[in-house]
């Protein structure tokens, strides 16, 4: 009777779950052999790098196979030419570079002749006759600063009209506790 009930208990337990085995890389270590314990950690360490590896290059190789351009190229090296090489343009470009340059050499003897700079002297100065220094030809700066006080003062007597605000009597006020 306990047979039939533990059948008919089996029966209604479908689910059998499925373990995975622990594998032997996973296992403790044998301590008590300690001279084989480095070697086994790097082989460990060697297999593991390897299968990550190999798993890289898996996935590398799924991700182009999906890749169907296949490019078309020369095979070898280019040939080349025995004649010499034309460049288009060269020879304009090269033109105006000595142009520019030219302009820009008659722009500095110019500046020089202007500010006083003489490159070719017999003379036996070091400097021009005249050396350029900055000046200031408005001196009335001075007049145009009291000129401007004697009308502030001026303007001041013209006012003569003052507000009674609340904050002026509190003032008075003010001072004339303070006086006492």
């Amino acid at each position: 009777m306990e047979h039939v009930a533990k059948a008919a208990e089996q029966a209604e337990c479908t689910f059998k779950p499925r373990t995975n085995q622990v594998p032997v890389s996973n296992k403790i270590f044998d301590f008590s052999r300690t001279e084989t314990i480095v070697p086994i950690i790097e082989q460990r360490r060697q297999e593991k790098e390897n299968k990550l590896e190999q798993l890289r290059r898996e996935k590398e190789y799924k991700e182009l196979k999906e890749c169907t351009f296949v490019p078309l190229t020369n095979e070898g090296t280019p040939v080349r030419g025995n004649g010499p090489v034309i460049v288009r343009g060269l020879g304009r470009h090269l033109e105006l570079k000595e142009m520019a340059r030219r302009q820009e050499e008659e722009q500095k003897q110019r500046e020089d002749k202007a500010f006083g700079k003489v490159t070719n002297r017999v003379d036996s100065r070091t400097e021009p006759y005249t050396i350029p220094k900055p000046f200031n030809l408005s001196t009335s700066h001075r007049r145009r600063k009291s000129r401007s006080k004697s009308r502030d003062q001026d303007f001041a007597k013209d006012l003569t009209f003052s507000p009674e605000t609340l904050s002026r009597s509190r003032q008075r006020k003010i001072l004339g506790i303070l006086a006492k």
